[in-house]
């Protein structure tokens, strides 16, 4: 699809932004509205990593107003459920809508061939960024989670 505009004349960056984003969009916003759903519900990990720091996101500090089982701290966490609970409505509706507005069909022939693209000097940099996006989304947290574990040997 995007060998018709460049074989007309117009440049890799136009073709892109004119013909391949719109049609990514809304499964670009629907895959991030999901996943910020996921991360707004999820309760394992914070309480993991996040309570020995003493870093509370609002799910753990729903579990712990809970525990404490006071009049006051029931109260505030129901408070606090339902203040998840119409973020999370609103943000499924707007997941709803994003998918039903846009409505597009992809009709293809046959396969095109792979077209490699030349990084020239941003090699270099492309590199760097992926190094350092695999340390940050799988190094770190890996790390962290054996050094703050306790193990013992018996």
């Amino acid at each position: 699809m995007d060998f018709q505009p460049i074989r007309c004349g117009w440049l890799t960056c136009k073709s892109f932004f004119k013909i391949t984003l719109p049609l990514l969009l809304p499964s670009l916003l629907t895959g991030m509205l999901l996943t910020f759903l996921s991360a707004l519900a999820n309760f394992g990990i914070a309480a993991l990593i996040g309570n020995p720091a003493s870093i509370s996101m609002m799910t753990t500090q729903i579990y712990m107003l809970q525990k404490t089982a006071s009049q006051s701290g029931l109260k505030l966490s129901g408070a606090l459920a339902t203040i998840l609970l119409c973020i999370s409505m609103s943000l499924f509706a707007l997941d709803f809508y994003i998918s039903k507005k846009f409505k597009y069909t992809l009709v293809s022939g046959k396969a095109s061939r792979m077209s490699y693209v030349e990084l020239g000097c941003y090699k270099k940099y492309a590199t760097m960024f992926l190094v350092v996006m695999a340390l940050v989304l799988f190094f770190l947290p890996f790390s962290a989670i054996f050094f703050k574990s306790d193990i013992t040997t018996s």
